[in-house]
């Protein structure tokens, strides 16, 4: 999509610091970032399941994150 070319999406593991909070808690949006949904593990096929406010990260969850390319390399670097 020509409109969206400064933005990514990007698998997220979660980490400790994250697990066990509600997405309002985390607060992604404090990095300009936005949660499409998270995955946990499966041996079948992956499942992206979306997440409202009180979705509460799991610590074997994969986030899909997105925001734009500088955003996402803040957040990186400090999860």
């Amino acid at each position: 999509l020509d409109f969206a070319t400064q933005f990514r999406v990007v698998p997220w593991n979660a980490t400790p610091g994250y697990v066990g909070k509600t997405l309002a808690a985390a607060d992604f949006r404090r990095f300009e970032l936005n949660v499409l949904g998270w995955f946990a593990p499966d041996l079948g096929k992956p499942k992206l399941n979306f997440a409202g406010a009180d979705y509460q990260i799991g610590p074997n969850h994969t986030l899909l994150l997105v925001g734009e390319e500088d955003a996402i390399e803040r957040f990186l670097g400090q999860a």
